[in-house]
């Protein structure tokens, strides 16, 4: 058998330039996992803060949101509508958030609390296990203050100013919830979330991203 004439010059003549053309074909199916895995990541990563000053509204995902209160918690909420002692040897820390719009956008948003150092605390660790807390910081369902009738269209009033930060504690004036643009379906609540940090710590900006509105988030300051 001649083997010749499956690789000789003929052969390359006649199929050279379709293996050629295969190669950046199977070059891009190669890199097309890839390209997407990393376009995913990219997008999940938090790029784009937006700063918010405490007291004052900001619209994420849909919603209105307002940062109330910071403040240093001497007890918890408990079950059967008790309220039990913090625990002793850490600084726990109370956020409640206000918000204006639709109930389940923000059912599964997350909420950190950075130190004024920099360093960046979880919602409802392990310490404060024994207490009743909810389970997303955002959840109308969890809400300390729900009002489950929608914002009056065309009658609000804008959100005061924060007042003046003294020590660990960060408290924004009460002010009526300015109606949102589209009241259909729309609920005004509040949540609380608990935090724990060293005692050497103080608390400083408040972190709420959702995972489909990254690479957005918001910093409330």
């Amino acid at each position: 058998m001649d083997r010749g004439r499956n690789t000789g010059p003929g052969w390359w003549r006649r199929n050279g330039l379709g293996l050629l053309l295969l190669i950046p074909a199977l070059v891009l199916a190669l890199l097309a996992p890839v390209i997407t895995e990393y376009d995913t990541l990219w997008k999940r990563q938090e790029r784009l803060p937006v700063q918010v000053a405490q007291g004052q509204w900001a619209t994420y995902a849909g919603v209105r949101i307002r940062l109330v209160e910071v403040s240093e918690a001497k007890d918890l909420p408990g079950y059967a509508g008790q309220r039990r002692p913090a625990p002793a040897g850490v600084r726990v820390v109370r956020v409640v958030l206000a918000f204006d719009g639709p109930g389940a956008a923000l059912d599964r948003c997350n909420v950190t609390l950075l130190s004024t150092t920099g360093d960046e605390y979880d919602a409802r660790p392990d310490e404060l296990g024994s207490a009743s807390l909810g389970y997303y910081p955002c959840s109308f369902q969890d809400a300390i203050e729900p009002t489950t009738s929608p914002s009056p269209a065309g009658s609000g009033t804008s959100a005061s100013p924060a007042p003046t930060k003294t020590g660990p504690t960060k408290t924004a004036a009460s002010t009526s919830v300015t109606p949102s643009t589209d009241p259909s379906g729309v609920q005004q609540w509040r949540t609380e979330t608990y935090f724990v940090m060293p005692l050497y710590a103080y608390p400083g900006k408040v972190h709420l991203s959702l995972s489909t509105e990254l690479p957005s988030y918001l910093i409330f300051n």
